[in-house]
């Protein structure tokens, strides 16, 4: 927990409290980090817990915030140590969209008995006095305007915005009207109806990742989607244009699967050069060969992910394909990744 020093007027100064004067400092060093080589201009916010706000039984207006880390665009820390329970307001005649919103916050704590020397008198006194603060969130709920089609209002200044919460004029609150933030990237929060990039979610130092892109069209193979396993036996290549000629299926690769391994399919795609539409029956495709080819998938987009049927077993012996059946000679260049892994 994060700490400051406070001092009272005309009270002895002790060495615990100098001491505290370090830990302050250290939280400017702290905010200056999180600033630029976390924060990076944008709202950032990191919870162990997999939702930082939860629905609390399912059909009351209380919802559930969990402890959270959260570093707003000028670097300063914004920490929740322990679970707050927040009551939402009923609306009255349509539904509501209300946000969660978080700021610095501090929490007196850590009495002990102090002298105090009165500068008039010389009379000494003692009393009780606090030491320390507890650097502690606040959160305060900002409600939306009640409409057939609810938005949610802008974060005030100043705040972090957590999560959205649809309110229904009856039923409680509920997991599926609770939008907490996913977007790893700074992209669009699933969900949210305003301010949708505002916050982005800070995953774990082992697993952050910058958004990289594979070289594909549309970016849609991006090493955050791939896990770590993927990542170390990611396999692609792609094939230069060339022409392909009609009623012709030529084999671009050829691999026998290892034994105890499986080769999955990720992603494929063929592309007319000059930005040409994709044309029906030129296709590039992927099956096994014994004695003959089955295919198993195929494609005449430029890009296509695949996450289901998609795989071959050990030692199947499997080809990358290209076919030409559309009636005309063709232009095309084709890519395709995969992985092989452990069976």
């Amino acid at each position: 927990m994060s700490k400051i020093i406070q001092s009272s007027q005309y009270e002895q100064i002790t060495t615990e409290k100098t001491n505290n004067i370090s830990k302050y400092i250290l939280e400017y060093v702290l905010q200056d980090y999180s600033k630029y080589c976390v924060s990076n201009q944008k709202n950032v916010i990191f919870s162990n817990s997999s939702n930082i706000i939860e629905q609390n039984t399912g059909s009351d207006y209380n919802v559930k915030i969990n402890p959270f880390f959260a570093i707003d665009i000028t670097g300063k820390p914004i920490i929740r140590t322990d679970q707050l329970l927040s009551n939402i307001s009923i609306p009255t005649t349509n539904p509501r969209i209300d946000i969660i919103q978080a700021e610095i916050g501090y929490t007196d704590q850590n009495q002990q008995s102090r002298q105090f020397i009165d500068p008039v008198t010389g009379n000494i006194s003692s009393s009780l006095s606090y030491i320390e603060f507890a650097l502690n969130a606040t959160i305060s709920i900002k409600e939306g305007s009640e409409a057939a089609s609810p938005t949610a209002p802008n974060v005030d200044s100043g705040k972090v915005k957590v999560g959205e919460i649809f309110v229904d004029t009856t039923g409680g609150i509920n997991t599926n009207d609770i939008y907490n933030v996913d977007s790893e990237y700074g992209e669009a929060n699933t969900g949210w109806t305003a301010e949708t990039s505002v916050t982005t979610l800070l995953v774990q130092t082992q697993n952050h990742r910058q958004d990289t892109v594979l070289d594909h069209p549309n970016q849609s193979v991006t090493i955050e989607k791939l896990n770590n396993e993927t990542i170390s036996n990611l396999r692609s290549f792609s094939i230069p244009v060339f022409e392909i000629l009609n009623s012709t299926e030529l084999v671009l690769h050829e691999i026998t699967v290892p034994a105890s391994k499986i080769l999955e399919v990720k992603n494929m795609g063929i592309s007319v050069p000059n930005g040409g539409s994709p044309v029906s029956n030129l296709i590039v495709e992927v099956g096994s060969y014994s004695g003959g080819f089955s295919q198993l998938l195929n494609t005449n987009q430029r890009n296509l992910d695949f996450s289901s049927s998609n795989e071959f077993s050990a030692t199947t012996v499997v080809q990358f394909r290209i076919k030409n059946t559309s009636g005309n000679d063709s232009d095309a260049t084709a890519h395709f990744v995969y992985i092989i892994k452990d069976a």
